[in-house]
């Protein structure tokens, strides 16, 4: 859990538990219970003020991927995160 919380913040998870399916054909699949904005809160914490006032309100993570892929490519967005 520390893991997942130093990624995508304190409070992404939103309970302890992992629901873990097997289905006939192996595949599995795991199911957790989360915060997207949370997430994207979190994430966002270290961008300049310019780029965060420019995805104000956005909480959904590919609302946010979206929105800097608009903004500016990836290689230029890096150089708005604070140090």
């Amino acid at each position: 859990m520390t893991a997942v919380q130093n990624v995508f913040g304190p409070t992404f998870l939103t309970s302890a538990y992992v629901t873990v399916t097997k289905y006939y054909n192996n595949v599995r699949r795991h199911d957790i219970s989360a915060d997207e904005a949370a997430a994207v809160a979190y994430f966002t914490r270290t961008l300049t003020q310019e780029v965060r006032d420019e995805i104000k309100g956005i909480t959904a993570a590919s609302m946010l991927l979206e929105s800097c892929n608009r903004m500016l490519p990836m290689r230029q967005l890096l150089r708005f995160y604070r140090s």
